[in-house]
């Protein structure tokens, strides 16, 4: 088994997981209603050159990674949705929808998922298997 040191990348990353989270942190959407984050993270998907899914149960978006051997497949989820509260904050990446806001965290959870898909994307042809976002 071969391992590889994503270290020195994930630093290197380490903006672009503030900018998309401070996006979808700004941007909330309620659950079954995730229409416009749903498009962000499926355009975002096909950059990396990701086989991507579209509309899954209404809102839901997959993407595969095949690696450059046969192997095993990995499943990587996040959630996508909102809690309906009102933010009450100065952050100048607050909500911009009145009612809804990321409280909960899955603003964090899609930009992970995000950067991760690109660590593996920028690396697939090192990796064994698929994984499935």
């Amino acid at each position: 088994m071969q391992i590889i040191d994503l270290s020195r990348e994930v630093k290197s990353l380490k903006e672009e997981l503030i900018r998309l989270r401070r996006h979808f942190h700004r941007y909330p959407e309620a659950g079954s209603r995730e229409v416009e984050t749903a498009l962000f993270i499926a355009e975002y998907l096909k950059g990396l050159g990701l086989r991507v899914e579209e509309k899954v149960a209404g809102t839901g978006v997959c993407a595969l990674l095949a690696g450059a051997t046969v192997g095993k497949t990995l499943l990587y989820r996040s959630d996508m949705d909102a809690l309906q509260m009102n933010e009450e904050s100065d952050l100048p990446f607050r909500s911009t929808h009145q009612g809804l806001a990321h409280a909960c965290g899955h603003d964090a959870h899609m930009a992970i998922a995000l950067v991760t898909a690109r660590l593996f994307a920028e690396k697939k042809e090192k990796l064994r298997g698929r994984i499935r976002y």
